[in-house]
């Protein structure tokens, strides 16, 4: 194409977005010829809960990066690596929680959600972490130091016989909820996890997170030998809550794919919730670049022909 200047070849590029949402880990994920930059959100694997008055597992950590150069990797392949959830306290000699596994992704990362400790003392697990967990003591989140953040701390309990929830993951996560009273066997409450953060309008059309869009919710905080109706909820975001030994651990367990942290377990034998494996949503943005000089006449002739101007 000349664009009516005799000797002059000139091009049109256009490429709509593409959007892929990576559950698991792809050493070699493709990058289309011509792209120059993409979004991406990162999302780690959500903490596991603890067992007994219990804090729950912390939301895997969440990052946005819009803009991302991807020019040098244009036909080629990069790594993407999705974190595991971390595992549930199995409900015996160990009753705390496991910290979720990192996540990353064209040269960002996001950090695993802190695991949820055991209220009654022991060796503590990694609290702390993309979003923390549920604690009896200081447990923070925004382990990576990120601006914005990419995660909330836990709740801080002072109850003996309840603990909080874990903090949502992402830069809109809201911090655990702490355990409330009367302060007892049985009487106390587990503290609700804090929700996570809603990225679908950058998305739009795109199905991931629980409800769709929401990632790294925090799991409930349990609360010793009580009812079920008084174990912690789980935030928004995919996280589990927490329950009695008569529901199975897995029901506890935050959801698949959202970094969700995992809710705890009130009380022996019966093990806590598995924090929820984190997610990748790539989006490789549209193209357009037109070489050469263009005069009005051929801009019209393209536009009307549905060639011209930036693509979805």
């Amino acid at each position: 194409m000349n664009a009516g200047f005799i000797g002059i070849d000139v091009t049109v590029t256009r490429l709509n977005s593409t959007t892929n949402v990576v559950t698991a880990s792809n050493p070699a994920f493709p990058i289309a010829s011509g792209r120059t930059t993409a979004d991406i959100l990162v999302v780690a694997g959500g903490g596991g809960a603890g067992t007994n008055h219990a804090g729950g597992g912390g939301g895997g950590g969440a990052r946005l990066i819009q803009g991302v150069n991807i020019a040098p990797l244009a036909g080629g392949t990069t790594p993407l690596s999705v974190g595991g959830g971390g595992a549930g306290s199995p409900g015996s000699a160990n009753k705390n929680g496991a910290k979720g596994t990192d996540s990353s992704g064209l040269g960002y990362s996001s950090t695993g959600g802190g695991g949820g400790p055991y209220g009654g003392g022991g060796p503590a697990p990694v609290t702390s972490g993309g979003a923390g967990a549920g604690s009896t003591g200081p447990t923070s989140g925004n382990a990576g130091g990120y601006s914005p953040p990419e995660g909330a701390p836990g709740s801080n309990d002072n109850l003996v016989w309840g603990e909080g929830g874990g903090g949502g993951g992402g830069n809109s996560g809201v911090q655990g909820n702490v355990a409330t009273g009367p302060d007892g066997i049985g009487s106390a409450t587990g503290g609700p996890g804090g929700s996570g953060t809603n990225y679908a309008p950058f998305f739009p059309g795109i199905s991931f997170g629980s409800p769709t869009g929401n990632v790294g919710g925090g799991g409930g905080g349990s609360a010793h030998q009580s009812p079920a109706p008084q174990q912690g909820t789980g935030g928004t975001g995919g996280g589990g809550n927490a329950g009695t030994p008569g529901t199975p651990a897995a029901s506890k367990n935050g959801t698949t794919n959202t970094g969700g942290g995992g809710g705890a377990n009130s009380n022996t034998p019966a093990g806590a919730g598995t924090g929820g494996s984190g997610v990748i949503v790539i989006k490789q943005n549209s193209v357009f670049s037109a070489s050469g000089v263009w005069p009005l006449s051929q801009v019209y002739e393209q536009t009307q022909n549905n060639n011209w101007g930036q693509p979805t």
